[in-house]
């Protein structure tokens, strides 16, 4: 089993080489991404295992959700072959939150928030992802509505995306200064 840390080293370099296919300009280019990524030979920080791992993510980054029976997963073990999908998940949503023609990355922010009988509670349920210029009425959504599913059936919990507020975001950004700046002052004077 991964710890976090080793989790999200495998995600990154699967985020960083899903599209290797791409340059063969073929059809089915994640499946040639995952062939690529797991002859490669380990750079520093990564092993063989985790570049199987980062092959079986980037192969289910968009196409056909994962099957026992497909090549990329037949080697992995139980716990392993979770992992890589539940890494997949997150991978493949946002991969549909970027879109092609964006000239800058969107701003994103995530926040969990447990509802029961319309009360919030301590643990969580729910998976809120607020994501700069998203409109619930367009192509974008459609996509994302999709590529979401993957990422919902591995945490076993909804994922709602809404419009990053920009004038939400400055005034919890203000409020932030302000309260760091109460803090300081309040330590300042209790010394």
């Amino acid at each position: 089993m991964h710890g976090d840390h080793e989790l999200r080293t495998i995600l990154y370099a699967a985020a960083l080489m899903h599209d290797v296919g791409l340059s063969g300009k073929r059809k089915g280019h994640h499946k040639e991404s995952s062939r690529l990524i797991r002859r490669l030979t380990p750079p520093l920080g990564l092993t063989a295992e985790d570049l199987k791992l980062a092959g079986a993510v980037a192969r289910y980054h968009r196409g056909a959700l994962p099957r026992a029976r497909h090549k990329a997963l037949a080697n992995l073990t139980a716990e392993q072959k979770a992992e890589a999908v539940r890494l997949a998940g997150i991978l493949r949503f946002v991969n549909a939150l970027d879109p092609p023609d964006a000239s800058r990355v969107p701003r994103r922010q995530v926040k969990s928030l447990e509802v029961r009988d319309g009360k919030r509670r301590g643990k969580d349920c729910v998976l809120y992802v607020y994501a700069q210029g998203f409109s619930r009425f367009s192509r974008l959504a459609e996509t994302v509505a999709a590529a979401r599913y993957l990422l919902e059936v591995t945490l076993r919990r909804p994922v709602i995306v809404r419009r990053l507020n920009q004038n939400s975001t400055q005034a919890s950004s203000a409020r932030r200064l302000r309260n760091r700046q109460r803090n300081a002052v309040g330590v300042k004077s209790a010394a």
